[in-house]
């Protein structure tokens, strides 16, 4: 796993890891949205940039954030209008993931960690899933309301419908709604990031740190 040194930034192995994540994101993403699902599966590839970025928590930061703000831009571009208005919760994703996660799972994400998980591993990622939940549902909830009146044109306005006719106000519904999906939803893009980092491949992996040495 990538260590907690000072690097620089613009190599190029890094920028095709980030390129990797933005499209991973993009096209996961679209098809969820597309389906309607109750869930979004947007930012597998800002936590897995967040885990795997070589280098600094600030480094991984910043790379995590650029690979969340291409995210919505293009998602926006493509498929759904509404995202780049959630620009604020992609960098708030990548902060968690460089912040709060990195370094937290390595016995998971680390290519020659044993095979078998042990049950305090997969709760500590649950409990971290659960935590960056939260953080997307606080971040995301004032953007619905104010800006999209609780549609949004995702899967999770019908949640959002839904405790609105169970009387709550709306951004109380909005709320309720993203701290309902959200860390079901961050939970499972956790898992995926950390398969994401544990299956990549070992040279390349020592391809982005002698880059950023």
């Amino acid at each position: 796993m990538a260590n907690d040194t000072d690097t620089g930034i613009g190599n190029l192995p890094v920028l095709v890891l980030c390129a990797a994540c933005i499209a991973l994101n993009v096209a996961v993403g679209s098809i969820v949205y597309l389906l309607k699902l109750p869930i979004y599966l947007d930012v597998i590839g800002v936590m897995a940039a967040a885990l795997l970025v070589p280098g600094s928590r600030l480094s991984a930061f910043g790379y995590a954030s650029v690979v969340g703000v291409i995210t919505v831009l293009l998602g926006g571009l493509l498929v759904n209008p509404f995202l780049p208005w959630f620009m604020l919760t992609a960098i708030a994703c990548a902060a968690y993931g460089a912040y709060v996660v990195r370094g937290r799972v390595d016995e998971l994400a680390d290519p020659s960690a044993p095979e078998s998980p042990t049950a305090l591993s997969i709760v500590k990622v649950v409990a971290l899933g659960i935590g960056w939940g939260v953080v997307a549902a606080l971040v995301s909830a004032p953007v619905v309301v104010y800006l999209f009146g609780g549609v949004t044109g995702s899967g999770t306005s019908l949640l959002v419908a839904f405790f609105a006719k169970t009387g709550h106000q709306l951004l109380q519904s909005a709320l309720l709604s993203g701290l309902t999906a959200e860390p079901v939803d961050k939970t499972i893009q956790l898992f995926c990031a950390i398969a994401i980092a544990r299956a990549t491949p070992r040279t390349f992996l020592r391809t982005l740190g002698s880059a950023q040495a």
